[in-house]
């Protein structure tokens, strides 16, 4: 009897300690951003239905939930939704809030993030999400100084934080200060590794490229662009190379410029591909290469819609072609003429324009 007693007493035991491993198992699972999707799913909706989920395991868990959902469609009012939840399980969870305030900001609610993050950040002021999550606010709110204030405070405590030095950039971009907002994109850019987590941003080095080019330092953002496209090499990037194409253009390369835009055509998805073909077509025209030239400009306005052949009908008339009719049709008579634009330096150079 004494060895059956011991025997339910060490099978009681091994059940609890089953149940302890599972549950915590479970929220493991939940957070492990590199599991299965559905499993994940499957362990945070566990967590949900456990009657022994503290309000603090449930809010880890349904923060979980809103993001799995949130690409879906219509998930973003089902991530919402789980975020609301996690606040109410435990508005002491400072990642739930943040992730609801992120939404605030994106759909014009400056003001309720600004409440809602208040606490958060008056429990824990070294809060670092939270203040760069406050500095989005603010800045959405057209309130630079206190959005640079907030960054700042936040950049004290991490000066590494890329997401802050992005942000810091877009609101240099706001008051039209490209200098200074190089300067903090290309900081963003020297730590980021991967996008963060829920709404993503472009590589900062991007962004930096942008602004230096518009200030003249034209060889700062071909070095900028290059590093993202040798860093990136397999990614569908045709944006990317058509950047660096008019960065190799405004410096004379043009033939550098063809082979980034020849790259970025075989990316490109297909909306994109007859602006791409249109800027190929002057190169080729300014290169000597006319074939390839007529070539380009015959694929693009046989991809385009009546809308981009009236535009070259009325870009030609202005040019002085009194024979072009503005009737939005494409035939061999347009392509002709098309074909005499080119010829001609002033006016091939203008044959891209009106697309």
């Amino acid at each position: 009897m004494r060895r059956s007693s011991y025997f339910g007493l060490a099978l009681a035991a091994g059940l609890v300690a089953y149940g302890a491993h599972s549950y915590a198992s479970d929220l493991e699972q939940c957070e492990l951003v590199s599991a299965n999707d559905q499993q994940r799913y499957d362990a945070c909706e566990r967590i949900q239905r456990d009657s022994s989920s503290t309000p603090r395991d449930r809010a880890r868990a349904l923060l979980q939930l809103g993001y799995l959902v949130q690409m879906k469609p219509d998930g973003v009012y089902q991530a919402v939704e789980a975020w609301d939840k996690a606040i109410a399980a435990d508005p002491t969870y400072a990642p739930a809030v943040i992730a609801r305030a992120e939404w605030m900001i994106l759909e014009n609610k400056g003001h309720d993030a600004v409440k809602l993050l208040q606490p958060v950040l008056a429990s824990n002021p070294d809060d670092v999400e939270a203040l760069v999550m406050m500095g989005r606010a603010y800045a959405r709110l057209q309130l630079p100084e206190r959005a640079l204030q907030t960054f700042g405070e936040a950049l004290k405590r991490n000066p590494k934080h890329v997401r802050a030095l992005y942000e810091i950039g877009q609101v240099y971009d706001l008051a039209g200060d490209f200098a200074n907002a190089a300067t903090a994109y290309e900081k963003a850019g020297e730590n980021f590794k991967s996008t963060q987590r829920g709404i993503v941003i472009e590589h900062p080095y991007i962004a930096a490229a942008r602004d230096f080019d518009r200030i003249g330092e034209v060889d700062k953002a071909l070095a900028l662009i290059t590093s993202v496209i040798e860093l990136y090499p397999e990614g569908r990037i045709s944006i990317v190379y058509e950047a660096r194409a008019s960065y190799y253009q405004a410096l004379g390369r043009d033939e550098e410029a063809i082979s980034d835009l020849t790259a970025a055509l075989r990316q490109g998805l297909p909306g994109e591909l007859i602006p791409l073909l249109f800027k190929r077509a002057i190169l080729y025209q300014r290169t000597g290469k006319g074939p390839q030239a007529e070539e380009d400009l015959r694929r693009a306005m046989n991809g385009g819609d009546r809308r981009t052949v009236l535009r070259m009908q009325v870009y030609l008339r202005n040019q002085g072609y009194e024979e072009i009719k503005i009737d939005g049709v494409l035939d061999t008579s347009l392509m002709k003429v098309i074909s005499a634009c080119l010829a001609a330096a002033q006016c091939g150079e203008g044959l891209g324009s009106p697309i």
